[in-house]
C-alpha cells in the first residue's frame, strides 16, 4: 500500500526481521527481534510506539495459600499489556518508553522486557514540524467549530 496515511501504524512482531514502513525516509525504530539491532532516542526525530506484551504476576504472600485457588492463578492467562510512548531506548534485552518528552526534562520510563513483548507497533516518527507533524488533518475542536459557524439570532 504505497498511498498508506503516514500516521497509521506499522506492526511489527517479535521475532521479525526488519520493520515495514511505506516511507523509508522517516526515522524508524529497529525490529524488536533483532538482536543486533539497537536504538538510542534522537531527541529531534522521536519515534512513537505502542507496545503489546504480557506482564509478569504473582499472588500470595508469606502466609500459606488455599491450593485450589493458587492453581487456578497458575492456570489463569497472563494479563495483556497495551504501552504507548515515545521509543527512548531498544537493546537485545529490554524496550523503554516515556509518556512525555521536553527539550531538557521527560517523563518517567517504562522497561519492558524483550521477551514479554508480543508486538510493537511504530505509530509514526516525529515530522520536522513537531512530534504531531502536519495538523491539518487534525479534528477541529467542538469550540473551533462552534467559532467558525454563523450565528443565528432569534
Amino acid at each position: 500500500m504505497s498511498d498508506m496515511h503516514p500516521t497509521h501504524s506499522t506492526h511489527v512482531t517479535a521475532g521479525a526481521d526488519h520493520l515495514r514502513h511505506e516511507d523509508r525516509s522517516r526515522p524508524q525504530a529497529p525490529p524488536p527481534g533483532s538482536v543486533d539491532h539497537s536504538y538510542e532516542f534522537q531527541p529531534d526525530h522521536p519515534v512513537l510506539v505502542s507496545i503489546r506484551w504480557k506482564d509478569a504476576e504473582s499472588q500470595g504472600g508469606p502466609t500459606w495459600e488455599d491450593t485450589d485457588e493458587m492453581l487456578e492463578f497458575a492456570r489463569r492467562p497472563l494479563t495483556l499489556v497495551l504501552t504507548v510512548g515515545v521509543l527512548l531506548h531498544m537493546d537485545s534485552e529490554q524496550v523503554a518508553v516515556t509518556d512525555t518528552v521536553a527539550s531538557d526534562q521527560m517523563g518517567g520510563v517504562t522497561k519492558i522486557p524483550r521477551g514479554w513483548i508480543e508486538r510493537i507497533d511504530v505509530l509514526g516518527p516525529a515530522t520536522p514540524n513537531g512530534i504531531m507533524g502536519d495538523t491539518s488533518e487534525i479534528p477541529e475542536s467542538r469550540d473551533e467549530r462552534e467559532e467558525r459557524a454563523p450565528r443565528r439570532v432569534g
